[in-house]
């Protein structure tokens, strides 16, 4: 999430004063204030059906993180400084990550099996599906705000330093990890020693960091707070694509799932999709429609038959079996989250807005489609998340999140039967049908 640095402000909301009156574990003196979200008008949500919902608790501050493995098991992290694996709604492990090291990243391997975990302390953590710590990576000196998988290493950015590590067996994915600094490195998951150290290519934090899907020449992109981002080539050492053009933090980046386009979004209230070719890239579109800073972007997986709005960007549908069709085999589709409380669906190949999804009633911070790409998950600091069926932005359902705490991440099972959301109360909700 905007990946961190957003993660504490909102901390010093949600968290309570102890007995003693004083807030444990909050390091705010390097932080800008949190602004104040102005009310957004809502109709109200259909009523949640409590009997598809599951409520997780062990927590014992706000999760900030959730994400399922293989076998419906899921994973969450928070801020009382653990990990934890759920299935079938009882807790499977407690994974601690050390004193005040609040976990800031998690992600498992495109198998399942293998959970990576980051934290405050600047540790990188694997566990076993059963919660068994197998490796643990030391190198940055600070938070690490972000991890994704690759074929053979793992990618991490992190406060003063950064690195990049891979496994044994190159069938596994490897894993990119971002952190508060302007350093980004490559570790062997083989050896799990570093393979290359890219050093002050930002010149501020590093808030997100992606690899290429099916790059074969280990190409990753990252951003940050100095409103750039960078495409950068492992086997070629010092190549670098600069992607200029945002006015403010970038706070995520998204590739698309054929590696040829990229998309960022940003506190300058856009977010920009980027051609990419080779080692050149372009702007292809700027998305403009939100009023506040853009939180999270996200690329529907497939194809959809969502049509572009007449109307001021409310929701739409395609006029003809036909037109729907077409749509579904040339149209692809971004959604953004924003502070405004808004969810909008871009069309990628022209940059026209779709949709404006405006249910919410503060910050959306979770933002997933599901495996299929038919329907979208956006949880937001309202306590609500809403489920919308992509082609036509039509609401499939709603729930309120427990007792109405804000919502920092969803995530859809690898089935597209569940999804979870963590929240600022550190309660993980389960929604099947």
């Amino acid at each position: 999430m905007h990946k961190g640095l957003l993660y504490e402000q909102l901390e010093r909301q949600v968290r309570r004063p102890d007995a003693d009156g004083e807030a444990k574990r909050i390091k705010t003196s390097w932080l800008p204030p949190l602004p104040a979200l102005p009310p957004v008008a809502s109709s109200a949500p259909s009523a949640p059906d409590s009997k598809s919902l599951t409520v997780l608790k062990g927590h014992t501050q706000s999760c900030f993180l959730c994400a399922w493995g293989a076998d419906d098991v899921l994973a969450s992290g928070g801020g009382d400084a653990s990990a934890r694996l759920w299935k079938h709604g009882e807790q499977k492990a407690v994974m601690s990550t050390g004193e005040a090291a609040d976990v800031s990243a998690l992600a498992w391997n495109a198998e399942g099996s293998v959970l990576a975990t980051a934290s405050t302390d600047g540790k990188v953590r694997l566990w076993n599906a059963e919660g068994e710590l197998t490796r643990t990576l030391e190198h940055h000196s600070g938070t690490v705000y972000a991890l994704d998988f690759a074929d053979s290493a793992l990618l991490s950015v992190g406060h003063v330093r950064g690195a990049l590590w891979r496994r044994r067996n190159t069938k596994k994915r490897a894993d990119v990890r971002t952190a508060q600094d302007s350093t980004a490195a490559v570790w062997s998951l083989e050896s799990f020693g570093l393979l290359d150290v890219v050093r002050d290519v930002h010149s501020g934090a590093i808030l997100d960091g992606k690899w290429q899907p099916g790059s074969l020449t280990a190409v990753f992109a990252t951003c940050g707070v100095d409103g750039a981002a960078l495409v950068h080539f492992l086997q070629k050492p010092g190549a670098v694509v600069t992607l200029s053009g945002h006015a403010g933090e970038v706070n995520g980046v998204a590739w698309s799932s054929d590696g040829k386009q990229l998309a960022t979004c940003s506190a300058d209230h856009t977010a920009r999709i980027w051609a990419f070719a080779g080692e050149t890239a372009a702007q292809a579109h700027e998305l403009r429609g939100h009023t506040r800073e853009v939180y999270t972007v996200q690329w529907c997986p497939v194809s959809s038959s969502s049509s572009p709005s007449t109307n001021g960007g409310e929701s739409s549908q395609p006029a003809t079996a036909a037109a729907a069709a077409t749509t579904t085999a040339t149209r692809r589709v971004v959604a953004t989250a924003s502070l405004d409380a808004s969810v909008k669906l871009w069309d990628a190949d022209s940059g026209a807005q779709l949709h404006s999804l405006t249910l919410h009633s503060d910050a959306v911070y979770g933002l997933a489609f599901d495996p299929t790409g038919e329907r979208l998950c956006s949880g937001g600091f309202d306590g609500y998340c809403h489920l919308w069926n992509v082609a036509d932005a039509s609401l499939v359902k709603s729930f309120k999140t427990g007792g109405g705490a804000g919502v920092f991440s969803v995530a859809w099972s690898r089935k597209g039967d569940k999804v979870a959301a963590a929240l600022a109360d550190g309660v993980v909700v389960v929604c099947e049908w």
